[in-house]
């Protein structure tokens, strides 16, 4: 199967994998990346610019896995980060900085004559705009040091969307762009670029792309995450980091996969999974 063919194709694995090969030793890096699309979900033409440059950036790192619980409570998790110390092994410590997500308004109670419907996740802490700084486990063993020696990353949230942001619905994927091809797919997305106060040429990147892919009976999802770099920072950090980075991306998905099929914590406020276990 073709590079770009592979990177659009659904995964069907159980067990983390990358989205994309890594670049070899050696790979020359460009002064700064061609303008890629930032999703899967586009156009035949738009994979092949994806894989294209994916095959020519300095830092490469990828994951793909089938989780078995539905998309939206997958993202209820992602886009959580009070959650993220209970799972995530890679970024165990995250400050909001800015822009916090607006609590919801109450939904209106239901109608005496009917049924209360099903609990939904909790929404997210996260928006479009949002300054984060991340507390990144960059050590070659898994277990998170303490926070002193986690590495502080400046993000910044370029996008959190659902399916109903974009009037999604069920459907194939052949669209001609990438919004058409969201609103036919069952589509959530978060994507967040790291804020280095460097030019271009030292380090440009479209950004960490995170997608949940929902199967047509809505039970279960494929995530899909990659981030590409380029400029000489990016060489430094493929060379100093890049074995850890493609680690920390596949044990992300499976974090992930983890706490989202969890029963115990899928739809849980923070700290209702772990009372039920008699651990706080």
């Amino acid at each position: 199967m073709p590079a770009a063919d592979n990177a659009a194709a659904d995964a069907a694995d159980d067990v983390p994998r990358r989205l994309f090969p890594l670049p070899p030793p050696g790979t020359p890096p460009p002064a700064a990346l061609a303008a890629a699309p930032t999703s899967l979900l586009a156009t035949p033409a738009a994979a092949a610019a994806l894989a294209a440059a994916a095959a020519s950036a300095a830092v490469c790192i990828s994951a793909t896995v089938r989780i078995n619980a539905p998309a939206a409570v997958a993202f209820s998790f992602l886009t959580r980060p009070s959650t993220w110390s209970r799972w995530n092994s890679f970024v165990p410590v995250v400050d909001v900085v800015a822009g916090a997500a607006a609590p919801p308004a109450p939904p209106p109670p239901p109608p005496a004559t009917t049924t209360a419907p099903a609990e939904a996740p909790p929404p997210p802490e996260i928006a479009a705009g949002s300054r984060l700084r991340f507390h990144a486990n960059m050590s070659a063993h898994s277990p998170a040091p303490s926070k002193s020696k986690l590495l502080p990353v400046a993000i910044r949230v370029d996008e959190v969307s659902t399916p109903d942001d974009l009037g999604g619905g069920n459907g194939d994927d052949n669209g001609d762009d990438n919004g058409s091809a969201r609103r036919r797919r069952r589509l959530w997305r978060v994507v967040w670029t790291g804020e280095l106060p460097l030019p271009a040429f030292m380090f440009s990147s479209p950004g960490r792309v995170q997608e949940l892919d929902e199967s047509p009976d809505g039970r279960s999802c494929v995530y899909r995450s990659w981030e590409l770099q380029n400029g000489v920072a990016a060489h430094a950090t493929r060379m100093l980091y890049g074995a850890v980075l493609d680690k920390r991306f596949l044990e992300w998905a499976a974090d992930l996969k983890r706490i989202s099929e969890d029963p115990t914590h899928a739809n849980a406020p923070l700290g209702e999974g772990e009372r039920s276990k008699g651990k706080i």
